[in-house]
């Protein structure tokens, strides 16, 4: 899973493998900024893995 969050901490979206974010949150597109992600892998040789980021929105 993949999950998006604001300056904030607020959680945007939450994505399950496959999907994308088209910047949006509540229907509203989100201001050109910064923003942080977390990634969840869960696989059978590691129990769960985590990778924290961060990305700019262009618009």
């Amino acid at each position: 899973r993949i999950y998006i969050f604001d300056r904030y901490g607020r959680r945007l979206a939450n994505l399950a493998p496959g999907e994308g974010w088209d910047g949006q949150y509540d229907g509203r597109s989100m201001p050109a900024g910064d923003y942080w992600y977390i990634i969840e892998i869960n696989d059978q040789l590691y129990d769960k893995r985590q990778f924290y980021g961060n990305f700019t929105l262009y618009r």
